[in-house]
């Protein structure tokens, strides 16, 4: 049998057939996007897919896993991976954004010029660089030597390939004893850190190693940053009526003091301060007033003195009696401060009221057997006292201040404060006194101070 090509009706049964192969065939869409046309589904398995293309004989096998969907000739479906829906884009309103903001805490004991101690800082601020971390902050603890103290840290960590970092830091400490500063390289891992340092005790006149250890926290939280308009807007409600007026509470310890001549002992001496202060102003700009106690505790080796020889000779003149003077001050500040970040420029005036006073007379403690002994009455104490209030000290002195307010956190901060009083106290009195105390026992003239602040 013979066929015409060139007849019509011949050509059109053709593509009839054509065309139904074509329709009625079955159809599989490929994950990478190709379409494999015109097969017939043979067979499939738990991980396989069989077909036949067209009249070929052959069977090909592709991974159900490369599948999307086979669609038959019938119609019918079978789905075998479905596109997971692209998330919705994060609505932010029109005045915020999100940041993650990460803090640490850094938890330390060791053993230093200060002897055994143990410190918590905050940092307030580090910086990524590369492969490398520079942290800094602030911290207060508890030492063996001075009780309390106050730290400050900077510490640059290089990250080792086998992601512990290497460290190298200065860790400089204030305590009632005295101030060291150490030097000193660590190791950090899995935020465990161990360093060891030099410790330059009392600025040079001592020096031992310095061991510590610690741990480091990390907190992580996510903020919202305001942006400039609705910034505009808290600030403006934080500075209204009620953010005016601030209580505080404060405690300071002066770090240098000027000679106070009788009593030889410029440094140190005990004394301390602490009170309640108010803000009264914006953030920016304010007034600082309220009240402080200050306690001070003077002691004088020798207000009396014995000769020991033998034979007539004099061998020795040894201190017999000693004078210890304790005194109470209330401190009145009126200051000014301002700067528009976390530090602020302060000055005025500080108004110091001597009201309290106790006065003690014992004998050395070197002297055998008696030594240590209170050696006046009360009676007489009382009257070296009057003389001392009376003679020796001005009901109250003004000091110009200058110095910083350096705020850590929202609600806690330090100080620096250099005070200054103007010109020279006036003795005025008889010259008959047994103790020789007719003069420079006024306050110091000149004072440099530490404190720490917190503000509600």
């Amino acid at each position: 049998m013979s066929y015409n090509l060139r007849n019509p009706l011949f050509l059109a049964a053709i593509l009839v057939m054509a065309f139904c192969d074509l329709v009625f065939a079955d159809t599989v869409y490929l994950k990478n996007g190709e379409i494999i046309g015109n097969a017939t589904i043979t067979e499939i398995t738990p991980t396989d897919i069989k077909y036949k293309i067209g009249e070929r004989v052959v069977v090909y096998t592709i991974s159900k896993n490369d599948a999307i969907k086979i669609v038959y000739n019938d119609g019918s479906e079978d789905v075998f991976f479905v596109e997971a829906a692209k998330p919705k884009p994060l609505e932010l309103k029109a005045d915020t954004t999100t940041k993650i903001d990460t803090s640490y805490l850094i938890l330390t004991a060791g053993y230093s010029g200060l002897g055994l101690n143990i410190f918590g800082y905050n940092t307030f601020g580090y910086i990524h660089i590369d492969r490398a971390i520079l942290f800094n902050g602030l911290g207060f603890g508890l030492v063996e030597n001075g009780l309390v103290a106050a730290a400050a840290d900077i510490q640059y960590n290089y990250q080792l390939p086998n992601q512990s970092y290497i460290a190298f830091g200065i860790n400089p400490r204030l305590s009632f004893d005295g101030f060291e500063f150490i030097p000193y390289v660590g190791y950090v891992y899995n935020r465990w850190f161990f360093n060891l340092g030099y410790s330059i005790w009392n600025i040079g006149i001592d020096n031992s190693l310095s061991l510590n250890a610690g741990y480091i926290f990390e907190n992580i939280n996510e903020r919202k940053i305001i942006t400039e308009r609705e910034e505009k807007r808290k600030e403006k409600e934080e500075n209204s009526s009620d953010r005016y007026f601030r209580l505080g509470i404060e405690l300071n310890y002066p770090v240098y003091r000027s000679e106070i001549e009788f009593f030889d002992n410029s440094f140190p001496y005990v004394a301390a301060g602490a009170g309640l202060f108010f803000r009264i102003g914006p953030e920016y700009f304010y007034l600082t007033t309220g009240a402080n106690v200050k306690f001070e505790s003077l002691y004088k080796e020798g207000i009396a003195r014995a000769d020991f020889g033998i034979f007539g000779i004099n061998l020795i003149s040894a201190p017999l009696l000693d004078l210890e003077w304790n005194r109470l001050f209330v401190e009145v500040p009126l200051l000014l401060s301002f700067g528009s970040g976390q530090i602020k420029f302060t000055g005025g005036l500080l108004f110091d009221f001597y009201t309290l006073s106790e006065v003690n007379v014992t004998v050395n403690e070197k002297v055998p057997i008696i030594g240590g002994q209170n050696v006046i009455s009360a009676n007489d104490a009382e009257k070296i006292e009057e003389r001392f209030d009376k003679i020796n000290l001005p009901d109250g002195n003004v000091y110009v201040v200058l110095g910083l307010d350096i705020d850590i956190m929202r609600n806690w901060g330090i100080g620096i404060k250099c005070l200054m009083l103007p010109g020279s106290v006036e003795v005025n009195g008889p010259n008959d006194s047994s103790y020789d105390v007719e003069k420079g026992i006024e306050p110091a003239s000149f004072q440099t101070r530490v404190s720490t602040y917190f503000v509600f």
